[in-house]
């Protein structure tokens, strides 16, 4: 509740000053300047306290020391892992495409959460506008599976996977465009000695 108050960063301030940030399992050298600069963007929308607490790390090894003195819940630490290892993204031309990429690289159990960590992640680097588009993007659809490989003559087993991997990789580095003739016609140039 600190984090998220009016008063927050002096109070935080105030908390490293005295020493009981220390006390307390906070990050020992806290990012206060950026803890300003992300409590001010997030603070219209209310924030998730994990996404201000995060702010004072520079590390997922800061993370995991964070983890080690709070009780968080699991929810919490994949919210404040995906912040810090996603918050310095390479810049595309495509500016949401990046964003894009993160969500469906990400777990289909756990898509629902993904899509809310990305949103997340947008309003912490100061994109409100990016975020709300990545809200309503309808999520392109993979359109090849383990199906589309037998009917191709591979025979299936652990390598099923690994094909699949590199379809949709190569589905995603070409903006979700290639249809499943595309893929399936790649996967027969690139895989011709696995059909029999």
């Amino acid at each position: 509740q600190i984090l998220c108050g009016n008063f927050a960063p002096s109070l935080l301030a105030l908390m490293y000053r005295l020493g009981v940030a220390d006390c307390i399992g906070m990050p020992r050298d806290g990012n206060l300047e950026e803890f300003d600069i992300v409590w001010k963007r997030l603070r219209p929308s209310c924030p998730k306290p994990m996404s201000l607490l995060v702010s004072l790390v520079s590390s997922t090894d800061d993370v995991y020391q964070l983890l080690h003195h709070w009780k968080l819940s699991n929810i919490e630490r994949r919210l404040g892992l995906f912040l810090v290892s996603n918050r310095e993204l390479k810049h595309h031309s495509n500016p949401l495409k990046p964003y894009q990429d993160l969500f469906i690289r990400s777990q289909p159990e756990r898509r629902v959460e993904s899509r809310e960590n990305v949103v997340e992640l947008l309003r912490y680097l100061g994109r409100p506008e990016m975020a709300e588009k990545i809200k309503t993007w309808p999520e392109p659809k993979f359109p090849v599976g383990g199906g589309d490989l037998k009917s191709l003559g591979i025979k299936p087993g652990p390598i099923f996977k690994k094909i699949l991997e590199e379809l949709k990789e190569r589905w995603i580095e070409l903006n979700f465009q290639p249809s499943r003739e595309d893929l399936l016609q790649f996967c027969k140039d690139r895989f011709s000695d696995l059909i029999v």
